[in-house]
C-alpha cells in the first residue's frame, strides 16, 4: 500500500513501509512550501487592491484576524511576510521551494535591499532561524539593527 493511499483512508500509516512514509513525507512537505507561498502572493494582492476594505477591514492586518481568523501573531507575521513578497518578488519562488522559511523571510526582510536581494537569498538558503540570526549578526547587510538573539543562539556549533 502507498503512503498517499494511507492517506485517503484516514491517515492510518502503520502499513506503509519505511521508504514510502519517507518518500510521501517528503513530497509532502514540498507541497506544504507552495501554500504558505500562494498565500502570501494572494495576501500582498489583496493590500494592493485594497479589496480587505470591501469587508470593513481598515487594513490587511484586521482582515487576516477579523475574516481570516488568524491569531494577532499569525496574521502580523503573514502581513509583513506579503509585504515582503510584494517589495521583493524573488522571495516568494525561495518560500515556495522551501529555500527560505516564514522565519527566515521576516529575520531578514527588513535588511533587503534590491543591490543585496541575490546575495542574502543565496546565503539565506536553507538555512535554520540560529544561524540565520547568526549570520544577520555577522553579516554587513544586517549591521543596522541587529535580531535579538536568545543564549543559546549564541554558541556555535
Amino acid at each position: 500500500m502507498s503512503a498517499a493511499t494511507a492517506l485517503q483512508r484516514g491517515y492510518v500509516l502503520s502499513d506503509v513501509s519505511d521508504t514510502d512514509l519517507l518518500t510521501a513525507t517528503r513530497g509532502l512537505v514540498g507541497r506544504s512550501n507552495q501554500l504558505p507561498a500562494a498565500l502570501l502572493a494572494h495576501l500582498a494582492e489583496v493590500e494592493a487592491r485594497g479589496v480587505h476594505r470591501e469587508r470593513a477591514c481598515a487594513s490587511l492586518y484586521t482582515y487576516c484576524i477579523y475574516e481570516l481568523r488568524f491569531s494577532e501573531d499569525e496574521a502580523f507575521r503573514r502581513v509583513s511576510a506579503a509585504r515582503l513578497v510584494r517589495r521583493f518578488p524573488a522571495v516568494l519562488d525561495a518560500v515556495a521551494s522551501g529555500e527560505l522559511h516564514l522565519t527566515g523571510l521576516l529575520l531578514l526582510g527588513p535588511h533587503l535591499t534590491e543591490q543585496n536581494l541575490t546575495e542574502v537569498l543565496a546565503r539565506a538558503k536553507h538555512r535554520t532561524k540560529r544561524k540565520s540570526c547568526v549570520w544577520c549578526v555577522n553579516s554587513t547587510h544586517c549591521r543596522r539593527s541587529r535580531p535579538a538573539l536568545n543564549r543559546s543562539d549564541q554558541r556555535q556549533t
